[in-house]
């Protein structure tokens, strides 16, 4: 805080300097204007002036030479002899008169011009010292109106230059207080951080320690209890085992369900295959609303592995339920729609399953084995008893329940086989839709897997429980040519029956061979065959396909088409 309030206030005075730097600079070019200015009015005044005197000068030397003719008065003797004189000039007198005539004429002339020479040389002498007194005089006063006015000028200007200089002394003493206010506050910032740095690396010296004990410490707790969960683990299978052992006998009277033991590898085996896309999605499912996906896997200790023939079951006084080995053989491979690859078992108690699975699922420890055996031989319409019956007994979704599993891939699929078919392929489509990149085999596979009826289904409970169309989540994705097939498929009512007409399987064989060019349009026969033809039907026109074409289809679609419908045509093809 200290450190924060030091800069703070060096910030201030930075922005003080900076403003007084302004300042000083605005005054200091003030001064220069008004400095340019005032030598601008003293050379106007200087040029006015010599103006002036040049105007008075001409005005004194023409009233000097009015006067000078005023005095002069000129009368027509001195013009009638200025013409006599100039015409003497021009005559020859030795050729009129005699020589001495001409004598005393030109002594006479010669007089006269002397006078009137002497006459205008002493009238310009004193018209010369009278302009040069003149001249003197307007000298003298043009120097003292010039000093006059000059101070008179420029006081006003000289004052706010010194106040201008005062104020810039002022604003360099401020600009000297604050840079040495700045270097103080630099040096205590300095001594503060390298304070600071040596606080930290002790301080983190420390923590070190305190982390290398504190994890010693943490690693030696974790492998004591690791041989004591260990230690458990082994005691409580043992104790497991005896149980089984003395029950095995009451068991096999009481119920012939358990007249064979099953292993778990032979439970596992009897699950349905889930090498389809539509178990491999890793989404998680409730009954009472759509949970995201647990980012986060738990870490369990894995369990000791069960010695062989011997099935680990689970006797609590809380249930008179007892746990009976299962023949394999009862798993039949025949699928249907309403079944699936699982059959009804035989003495189904919802009740009784519901309590089992309960006291499975709340232990500290679950037997995944026991809750395999119940939900994998059961049928889809048992299943479902059971999940909304455990729903009615314990408040609690057993889907919800299940994922306390620790192995998650297991709880997805237990968590699946709770699904009706139709919730199955809603929940599936919807997350293929709404991935950043659809998968379009999977959704191949359930539109044209599915009957009409069953699609038809599909899309009313895909609406109820997204509040938005199938076609709709759909169409929002990139249009491609494989969008447009699936929307075609989705929109018609195909056939579902497995009656074979050979006729029209040759005709549909013999016009996809000449149509072959046109399989890109969305109108194309090849796409009015997948909407119109049932699943038989098809397989029959593909088989025929090859004697019209000379090629199968899988080659003809790979050069009729291209990109994203290759790879739909391709799987529905093969």
């Amino acid at each position: 805080q200290e450190l924060f309030e030091y800069e703070r206030k060096i910030a201030q005075n930075n922005a003080e300097c900076q403003f007084l730097q302004r300042r000083l600079h605005h005054f200091d070019e003030e001064n220069k204007f008004y400095l340019l200015k005032n030598k601008t009015l003293h050379d106007r005044k200087v040029r006015l002036r010599y103006e002036l005197d040049e105007e008075i000068f001409s005005q004194h030397t023409l009233h000097m030479e009015r006067e000078v003719l005023g005095t002069e008065k000129i009368t027509t003797e001195d013009v009638h002899l200025t013409a006599f004189d100039a015409l003497q000039n021009s005559i020859n007198v030795t050729e009129i008169g005699c020589k001495q005539a001409w004598l005393h004429f030109t002594d006479q002339l010669n007089d006269e011009v002397q006078r009137i020479r002497s006459e205008y040389e002493k009238k310009l002498d004193i018209y010369r010292e009278e302009l040069h007194r003149n001249f003197e005089y307007q000298s003298y006063h043009f120097e003292m109106h010039k000093s006059t006015s000059t101070s008179n000028l420029t006081k006003e200007h000289r004052d706010k230059l010194e106040q201008y200089l005062q104020e810039k002394n002022e604003t360099k003493l401020q600009l000297e207080t604050t840079q040495a206010n700045v270097n103080e506050m630099t040096l205590k910032i300095n001594e503060l951080e390298r304070r600071i740095a040596y606080e930290k690396q002790n301080h983190g010296i420390n923590v070190k320690q305190k982390l290398e004990t504190i994890q010693q410490t943490l690693q030696e707790r974790e492998r004591k209890l690791e041989e004591a969960l260990r230690d458990r683990v082994e005691f409580k299978h043992k104790i497991e085992i005896y149980k089984a052992q003395l029950d095995r006998d009451s068991r096999q009277k009481l119920d012939p369900y358990y007249n064979k033991r099953s292993t778990i590898h032979e439970v596992t085996s009897s699950l349905p295959a889930t090498d389809s896309p539509s178990l491999k999605a890793p989404y998680r499912l409730s009954w009472s609303e759509s949970k995201t996906e647990k980012n986060e896997q738990k870490i369990a200790l894995p369990p000791p592995p069960p010695p062989p023939q011997l099935v680990p079951t689970i006797t609590e006084s809380k249930s008179n339920y007892q746990e009976t080995p299962h023949d394999s053989s009862m798993i039949q491979n025949e699928e249907s729609l309403e079944e699936g690859t699982l059959t009804r078992f035989a003495d189904f108690n919802s009740d009784l399953d519901c309590n089992h699975l309960y006291i499975l699922l709340t232990n500290s420890h679950i037997e995944e084995v026991s809750i395999i055996k119940i939900l994998c031989n059961r049928s889809i319409d048992q299943r479902l008893e059971i999940r909304d019956r455990y729903k009615q007994l314990f408040r609690q979704n057993l889907g919800d329940a299940l994922e306390k599993i620790k192995d998650d891939a297991l709880s997805k699929l237990l968590r699946i086989l709770l699904l009706s078919a139709v919730d199955r392929d809603c929940f599936e489509l919807r997350r293929i839709l709404k991935t950043a990149t659809v998968d379009e085999n999977i959704l191949a596979e359930i539109l044209f897997s599915r009957p009409s009826q069953h699609m038809q289904t599909v899309r009313n409970r895909y609406k109820k429980l997204f509040k938005n169309t199938l076609e709709q989540d759909l169409i929002t994705d990139r249009d491609t040519s494989a969008k447009k097939l699936f929307l075609s498929i989705m929109q018609v009512d195909r056939p579902e029956h497995n009656y074979i007409d050979e006729d029209t399987v040759l005709k549909d064989a013999r016009e996809l061979s000449e149509t072959g060019t046109v399989w890109k349009q969305s109108q194309s026969p090849f796409i009015a065959l997948l909407c119109n033809r049932s699943n038989e039907q098809l397989k029959n026109i593909f088989a025929a396909y090859q004697q019209f074409a000379k090629i199968d289809i899988e080659q003809a679609i790979q050069i009729h088409t291209e990109g994203d419908l290759t790879r739909i045509l391709m799987a529905i093809g093969s």
